[in-house]
């Protein structure tokens, strides 16, 4: 049987403001201040950190190279208990090349007291409206994940209420974002609304 042990409320939330701003040719650097705050039933915690980030593009705007590290800042307590917000160092490199018709994106992410995590993605645009597009994460619990897809480009966007995109199978393991339009959408809605 099951009996209930009452009702709580759980809340997450956090306020930040950041600033950004070029220090040479090439080279950006920006800053953001953070509060989190974390409820839990009838105990609180808050606490304040900062991130910081620099972007670097290499001459030629072939390559671009990011750094950011995060959660610079005190401990959340819960009931006299600290915890230290996860200290976190990202380094990410990206590349272009033929007429920007090929990309590729290199992340490497280390967290205190956690494993490296490596991301690997590269998509490549057989024409201007279909791409080929593949990917690699470390991050999962069964291993290594590799994925593969394709991409579409549209030119327009009519109405995006209604799509409920991305649409996987009954597992999650296969998802696509398909974006499609009926060109004779003007003449088919009279038709379509009379059916119900």
């Amino acid at each position: 049987t099951f009996t209930s042990a009452g009702r709580f409320d759980a809340a997450s939330n956090a306020l930040s403001l950041g600033y950004g701003w070029r220090i040479a040719p090439g080279l950006s650097f920006g800053i953001q201040g953070k509060w989190i705050k974390e409820d839990y039933a009838e105990f609180d915690a808050s606490a304040g950190a900062v991130d910081l980030g620099l972007h670097y593009r290499v001459p030629g705007d072939k390559f671009n190279i990011g750094l950011t590290v995060q959660n610079l800042g005190s401990d959340l307590k819960f009931v006299g208990r600290g915890d230290r917000l996860p200290y976190l160092v990202r380094l990410g490199v990206a590349y272009q090349a033929f007429s920007d018709r090929f990309r590729a994106a290199l992340d490497f992410e280390r967290a205190v007291n956690s494993d490296a995590v490596v991301r690997l993605g590269a998509e490549y645009w057989v024409t201007d409206f279909f791409a080929l597009r593949g990917g690699y994460d470390s991050t999962s619990d069964e291993g290594d994940e590799y994925a593969v897809g394709l991409g579409f480009r549209r030119r327009s966007i009519v109405d995006l209420g209604g799509g409920h995109q991305p649409m996987s199978d009954g597992m999650g393991r296969v998802w696509i974002v398909f974006n499609g339009e009926i060109y004779n959408y003007p003449d088919l809605r009279p038709e379509l609304e009379a059916k119900g």
